[in-house]
């Protein structure tokens, strides 16, 4: 890349001066020339700022159209097609974005919800991670090193850089469909406010060292995307290594291109007068290590203030008259107005690129950097036409949203249901309509009950088919999609124990290979057991007690939020309906709870799965048997009963429970499976409210006894 006189600024007293404006008039600000690294937030507002009543609630809307006053004012997200995306997916907790800018208004009313909390920190005055940073609850402070991360309220709270990093955050993730001012393009997810800018004047400045601080940060609490909305004319080697981390990292940087433009051919050319980190790519020129984003107006022409250039930028966003959620302190006059402003500039059109990416990674949380940039240049809409004197220099198109995350989900192999019980050898592998697409018979010999789990991820190979006795022995033994039988298996428990087993596949050590947990399903010792694919015993610990004679129900997923499955178990025979979480070494996550009556001594089968998008899993449990009137219950971790539903049963039905996508939709789906007279499933959506159903023809002969079920590719 090569500087040109004609495209740096221009040097006036040992300042520079830096032209920028909305499509109605120029304005002009003084930054000073001696940072090592000048880093300008790049935004400005072509209006005075414009509130709406925040008590405006509007009726109960549809599911894709949100109920907030000041959704009809946002009409970029119709120009980039987000609203075609929530019909899949409105986002995740589990996502988190880190936003380095002026600070976040993180109690904002309609910000609040979405803001990041460190799991691992407490407000005691004490670094309870051991980070080096005393109560960073949610987020830090770089430019003043201290835990709160909001704007500077000490600064000039006229200027617009105040408002900057709310503005931003507001775009990526105010809280959709609560009634209160507007929506951002992810209805839920985790904003991560890290400022490393001063919010002073109408754009804010800072140094490269609390940037690249911030970006360790993220990095550090491993965060999914991080939001650049500043430009700097010089990049230090401390920030290229930080962001090359971030890359290796798996986390995808966006970051916008600059107000410099003038409506002319040379001001804001970035071949000409590269700036960063939008130009930073990779060593051999990998564009996918800095996303650049440059700006367009209504019409998709380019804004005449945005950058461009066919090295740096390589996408475009809707950054003219862009309205979004303010900083509120109602004890400064002037600052009470919720939601407003009708802003323009590149930094507004990042951010629109960064939350299409949260978007994306709420539906497949291992897509790579360069997944990310193929499909979002891949899915961009062309606008060359409405811009001839910028052939191929706005990147690869404008942002659309919904085709990214369309094509994400049919990234997504289709997750079946897996259905198996103790009085047959067969499993049925059926589509979330209940067709049944394939069925398998294993012949244990006599041994003709089978469990069953599922393998996803075991080093590459074809996912797995694990199968155990349930009702004799502990007989496992793992077979291919076509019931091929790929190892003989091995024996879970000693040969004296002939009461079936319990099981549950996932990686419960972090080392990217799946892990067979299993558990008895009649009286035994209460011993967990942890084995490799290969057979290979990891780990055992108890339960409970080494004197109780217990049968376990068992569980995998994320409980505390660490990114690795826990083990959950629950009493299925021999005791109360008591609910245990460890983590993989087997170490107790709390006390646990009862799911039921203390005196309840029915049995309960479990599953875990995150339905509210915190990161954390939920405990959801069903009886074994229909005594009494049978509901599915949801508890959080904590043991507090959240919901609940009745079950449709017979006398001699007997359940089953487990949770997943089985329509490729982007909701959690929980699945009720039961045997008997009818064998059948009840579908719930993560609130445990009645879902669509699912009409099957299953034969009583083939599904009796005790179910098992499983959702899974």
């Amino acid at each position: 890349m090569k500087y040109s006189k004609r495209g740096a600024n221009f040097q006036v007293r040992g300042v520079n001066v830096v032209y920028y404006g909305s499509m109605r008039h120029k304005k002009r600000f003084l930054i000073h020339s001696n940072l090592y690294l000048l880093i300008v937030a790049i935004f400005f507002a072509s209006s005075a700022l414009i509130g709406f009543p925040a008590s405006l609630v509007r009726a109960a809307a549809p599911s894709n159209t949100p109920n907030d006053p000041n959704f009809s004012e946002q009409t970029y997200l119709r120009q980039i097609h987000a609203t075609e995306a929530w019909s899949i997916t409105k986002g995740s907790k589990r996502v988190v974005v880190a936003l380095i800018d002026s600070g976040v208004e993180f109690v904002h009313p309609d910000l609040q919800e979405n803001i990041w909390t460190n799991p691992a920190e407490q407000l005691d005055g004490v670094d309870n991670d051991g980070n080096g940073l005393i109560d960073d609850i949610h987020g830090w402070d770089f430019v003043e090193n201290k835990s709160n991360p909001g704007p500077d309220f000490n600064a000039p709270k006229n200027d617009l850089g105040f408002h900057h990093g709310t503005i931003v955050a507001g775009i990526i993730g105010a809280v959709g469909n609560n009634g209160t001012a507007g929506t951002g393009i992810n209805w839920q997810v985790s904003i991560m406010p890290l400022r490393a800018l001063n919010g002073v004047g109408d754009t804010g400045n800072g140094d490269p060292t609390s940037v690249v601080k911030a970006v360790n940060y993220a990095i550090s609490h491993k965060v999914d995307v991080i939001n650049m909305s500043f430009i700097g004319k010089k990049l230090g080697q401390d920030l290229i290594n930080a962001i090359r981390r971030a890359y290796e990292a798996g986390i995808t940087v966006v970051a916008a291109a600059g107000n410099e433009g003038n409506g002319n051919m040379i001001d804001g050319d970035l071949d000409l007068s590269p700036r960063y980190p939008v130009c930073l790519d990779g060593p051999q020129g990998e564009p996918w290590w800095v996303i650049g984003v440059a700006a367009v107006d209504e019409t998709n022409r380019k804004a005449h203030f945005s950058g461009y250039g066919t090295r740096c930028v390589d996408i475009s966003a809707p950054g003219v008259h862009i309205p979004s959620t303010l900083v509120v302190h109602p004890a400064e006059q002037g600052f009470n107005q919720l939601f407003g402003g009708s802003f323009s500039g590149t930094s507004l059109a990042a951010p629109q690129v960064t939350a299409t990416v949260a978007l994306m990674k709420s539906l497949k949380p291992d897509l790579t950097p360069k997944q990310i940039y193929d499909i979002l240049t891949s899915t961009a809409d062309l606008i060359d036409e409405v811009n001839p004197l910028y052939p191929n220099a706005l990147g690869a198109g404008l942002l659309n949203t919904g085709a990214a995350v369309v094509k994400v989900r049919n990234m997504i192999s289709v997750q079946s249901i897996w259905f198996a019980s103790a009085g047959s050898p067969i499993v049925a592998q059926l589509d979330g309509n209940g067709v049944i697409q394939k069925k398998f018979t294993f012949n244990y010999g006599k041994q003709i009950g089978v469990a069953f789990a599922r393998s996803q991820s075991a080093s590459g190979i074809q996912p797995l088919i694990i199968t155990g006795t349930s009702n004799t022995s502990s007989q496992v033994r793992m077979f291919d999609d076509k019931g091929t039988l790929k190892s003989k298996g091995f024996l879970a428990y000693p040969k004296d124990y002939n009461g079936g087993i319990q099981i549950a596949v996932g990686d419960t050590d972090g080392d990217g290979e799946d892990e067979i947990v299993v558990v008895p399903a009649r009286r035994y010792k209460p011993e967990v057991r942890v084995y490799s694919l290969s057979g290979i015993l990891k780990n055992k610990f108890l339960a409970y007690a080494s004197g109780a004679r217990l049968g376990l129900s068992v569980a995998l997923a994320d409980i505390d939020g660490d990114g690795r499955k826990d083990i959950v178990t629950g009493v299925r025979e021999g005791g109360s309906a008591h609910i245990r979480m460890f983590n993989g070494s087997g170490d107790p996550l709390n006390a646990g709870f009862f799911a039921a009556a203390s005196t309840y001594r029915g049995g309960v089968n479990i599953a875990a799965v995150d339905t509210d998008g915190d990161g954390r899993a939920e405990i959801i449990t069903v009886p074994l048997n229909a005594a009494g009137s049978p509901t599915v219950r949801l508890f959080g971790a904590d043991g507090v009963l959240r919901r609940t539903a009745p079950l449709v049963y017979e006398k001699n039905s007997q359940f089953a429970v487990a949770a997943g996508d089985v329509d490729r939709s982007g909701d959690l789906a929980i699945i009720v499976a039961r045997t008997g007279t009818r064998p059948g499933f009840q579908r719930f959506n993560a609130n445990l409210e009645p879902a669509d159903p699912i009409a099957t023809n299953l034969s009583a002969k083939d599904f009796r006894g005790a179910p098992s079920l499983v959702i899974a590719p």
